[in-house]
């Protein structure tokens, strides 16, 4: 058996944490948790929906982005909204 010199720098890739998730869902569980308002969420998805939308990230010139980025903001919106509720519920306030 062959070994492949490249597996364990890929695996090491592979492990390390994405913390991207502490700047999408982590604001939208602290809002929830300080008890504020509903509209923080919305605004902190609205904001994160403005840099998605303006940034000139385009995976392929076929690409239908009239018909993918609103399913795509709809999940978000659903999701920080959830997850705010669900950190409101949890806090001890």
């Amino acid at each position: 058996m062959v070994e492949n010199p490249n597996l364990g720098k890929r695996f090491a890739a592979a492990s390390k944490p994405d913390l991207s998730i502490l700047l999408y869902a982590g604001p939208p569980f602290f809002f929830g948790w300080q008890g504020m308002s509903v509209v923080a969420p919305i605004v902190w998805w609205a904001i994160l929906a403005a840099l998605a939308l303006f940034s000139e990230y385009r995976p392929n010139p076929n690409y239908d982005e009239l018909k993918s980025r609103p399913i795509g903001f709809g999940i978000a919106l659903v999701a920080f909204v959830s997850i705010y509720f669900v950190a409101r519920w949890l806090s001890p306030n």
